[in-house]
């Protein structure tokens, strides 16, 4: 009677394998837009250790020096096949708080992810990330930030590109 109860394993979707398929190690050129749009961007170097956890999640840790400061941010993510929206967490170590963001993928294949948190712009800022990959080893990531109502900023932009 309880074998007719267990339900099977679940297994990873297209998706999920899309997500495990960014696993490596990247090297990252950043910029970011810190101040006033008058002030030039800062730039830095990075790597991104992305690891599989299983089929069906990743977790990544970002290192660089940013300004003169050793700056580390821990990223998980994974897919909801229930929901069909890929979740993200944040946190680093230059912030107190967790950023959650959830997304799509849209028909050219990038992913657009969104959520609100404390931000530069207050404690309702709006988050929008987008991925465009541009070959299985370079993609390009982008950060937007808004005030509620307020118009929507590039903050950052780094160019990933898989270490060999």
């Amino acid at each position: 009677m309880a074998e007719d109860c267990m339900q099977e394993m679940p297994q990873p979707t297209a998706e999920h394998n899309w997500l495990t398929s960014k696993a490596g190690t990247w090297d990252v050129e950043c910029t970011m837009w810190m101040g006033p749009p008058d002030q030039p961007p800062m730039k830095c170097s990075g790597t991104d250790v992305v690891e599989a956890i299983g089929g069906f999640w990743i977790s990544a840790r970002f290192n660089c020096d940013m300004g003169g400061m050793p700056f580390v941010g821990q990223c998980q993510a994974g897919y909801n096949e229930h929901t069909k929206k890929f979740v993200q967490t944040w946190v680093d170590s230059f912030c107190s708080q967790i950023m959650q963001l959830e997304g799509s993928r849209k028909s050219d294949g990038s992913l657009e992810m969104k959520g609100i948190g404390w931000g530069a712009m207050g404690p309702h800022t709006h988050f929008r990330s987008t991925e465009d990959h541009h070959s299985p080893d370079s993609m390009t990531f982008r950060m937007f930030c808004s005030a509620p109502g307020g118009p929507e900023v590039q903050t950052m932009q780094f160019e990933y590109k898989r270490r060999k």
